[in-house]
């Protein structure tokens, strides 16, 4: 299993990045499809002056990938006793366990509108 996560912390004193995210919402009413978002939205990793959300997300979002190996172990035994009526009893425990397998976070922007996929190996093991 893989988990995205962008988080976009907004400054709530600051009336433009409120605005960016109203109306990137919908909130204005200036969408054709207000709440229909394409995946390319969330894209933290370009930036692009001619989309102010995308260029907020590139400017103050954090965005991590992590990859989670899920190991369980269910141990389970029953027994019925027939005697001219049944008895019966059943039981069942289960444990599970997830680890981060691998794990990356979008680096700081850069000069050239990018921001580099680092490995974040402190989440791993």
């Amino acid at each position: 299993m893989v988990v995205n996560e962008i988080t976009l912390a907004v400054d709530p004193e600051d009336a433009e990045q409120q605005g960016i995210v109203t109306d990137w919402l919908g909130g204005t009413g200036n969408h054709e499809w207000p709440g229909a978002l394409p995946m390319s939205a969330l894209d933290a990793s370009q930036a692009d002056p001619d989309d102010p959300f995308g260029q907020l997300l590139f400017d103050r979002a954090t965005s991590t990938s992590m990859a989670y190996d899920k190991v369980g172990d269910v141990t389970q035994f029953g027994f019925n006793i027939k005697l001219g009526m049944a008895l019966g009893a059943d039981f069942t425990m289960a444990s599970e366990e997830s680890t981060i397998t691998e794990a990356s976070l979008l680096g700081a922007p850069r000069s050239d509108g990018t921001r580099p996929v680092l490995d974040y190996t402190e989440c791993v093991g």
